[in-house]
């Protein structure tokens, strides 16, 4: 009995867990959509030693700087070709913080997708 309590317990805590993140990561893109900075930038080719399915986005900051996000498809179909233009949206204040940089591919962007900020080489 006692054990069957504790498991409950803790499913509950981990639903509010992932409840909370969730929420978290809504706010966050919200705020980021509203206030972020957009700058355009580009599909580049990956290696092509890399593993498949990977996109490599190339843009500047308004410093300047070139930087470059990595997105892993999601999806069939959720490939661009090299060339291909892209939005990219990030917070001025922390341009290298993952959770405040997201993508939107092609010239009719209606998705925007999340992507991870690489150093260049």
């Amino acid at each position: 009995m006692l054990w069957s309590v504790v498991v409950v317990l803790a499913v509950l805590l981990l639903l509010l867990l992932q409840v909370l993140v969730h929420q978290r990561r809504r706010r966050l893109r919200r705020e980021l959509l509203a206030q972020g900075r957009r700058v355009r930038g580009r599909v580049i080719a990956d290696d092509p030693g890399a593993r498949a399915g990977r996109l490599l986005v190339a843009y500047r900051l308004e410093n300047g700087e070139e930087r470059r996000a990595l997105k892993t498809p999601q999806r069939r179909g959720d490939a661009w070709m090299a060339g291909e233009p892209v939005v990219v949206v990030y917070d001025p204040r922390r341009p290298t913080d993952a959770e405040r940089l997201v993508v939107g591919f092609g010239r009719t962007k209606t998705t925007w997708f999340t992507a991870r900020p690489i150093r260049t080489r």
